[in-house]
């Protein structure tokens, strides 16, 4: 593959970017300083969720670019959530329903047992993020080595707006790199940790355009929802505790993937 084979550029992530490729495919280019061999790890969990059943893209494939390992996938037509949302702000309480029934969704789907543990995950990031922030961090260590036993569920990892796409099928969830067989609970705490103001960096970070207002009413909304379905379908009532706790987890792990300590320390507290 060549460069002047690319397309216009039509997404960035924290790990890649995305172009178009031909009428009916996107190219996901790995940044520089991604290893090696995490496109293929991403393209074989969307392939694995995608034939289970779960509302992700195909994968086509990998091609090479400069030298570089590149994703190859069918190309989803449709803005992001995060645009619509960003175009109605005044919806954010509806469209935090509407995104905690979709995760929910995703739960009701069988998880690959290829995926890798969802507990395994988090161990390893807290570990790493511990080697100069050890003191705060053990705690949340512990929390997640003696959780208590839950139903494992097809888990996203990275479930929040901009990675919702509304095509003319339904919405298609993208990115699924962060994919796990896991718990429920813990990935809807990954989402509210996500789209809280602080960490959601209203303005022009990692959600353009949003308003601390916008994320407070989306993010109190989806939590509220997704707790209602959850204690809908368990025998245990979970709460707004619950989710925080795990929240304060999800912050540590943050830390490993590179967020600045500082920002993310605040939230490791339960």
């Amino acid at each position: 593959m060549l460069l002047a084979d690319l397309g216009e550029q039509i997404a960035t992530g924290s790990r890649s970017r995305v172009f178009a490729y031909g009428r009916d495919a996107v190219v996901k280019v790995p940044i520089a300083g991604v290893p090696e061999g995490w496109v293929r790890f991403e393209g074989n969990y969307t392939e694995a969720v995608h034939r289970a059943g779960a509302p992700a893209p195909k994968f086509l494939g990998v091609d090479e670019l400069n030298g570089r390992e590149v994703g190859v996938y069918e190309r989803i037509s449709g803005p992001s959530m995060w645009e619509r949302l960003a175009e109605r702000p005044s919806e954010a309480s509806e469209l935090g329903l509407v995104l905690a029934d979709l995760h929910h969704e995703l739960f009701r789907v069988p998880p690959p047992l290829t995926l890798p543990a969802q507990q395994t995950r988090l161990v390893c990031k807290i570990l790493d993020a511990s080697v100069d922030n050890e003191p705060v961090l053990r705690p949340l260590l512990e929390r997640v080595r003696f959780a208590k036993p839950s139903p494992v569920v097809l888990c996203h990892g990275d479930f929040h707006p901009k990675n919702i796409l509304l095509s003319e099928r339904g919405p298609i969830v993208v990115d699924w790199f962060d994919a796990s067989r896991g718990s429920a609970l813990i990935d809807i705490a990954r989402s509210s940790l996500l789209l809280c103001s602080a960490t959601g960096r209203v303005g022009d970070g990692f959600l353009p355009g949003a308003s601390a207002k916008l994320l407070n009413d989306l993010e109190q909304s989806y939590v509220h929802r997704s707790l209602e379905l959850l204690n809908a379908s368990g025998d245990v009532v979970l709460s707004e505790h619950d989710v925080a706790t795990w929240r304060a987890v999800s912050a540590a792990a943050r830390i490993a993937e590179g967020i600045a300590p500082a920002e993310m320390l605040p939230y490791c507290r339960f």
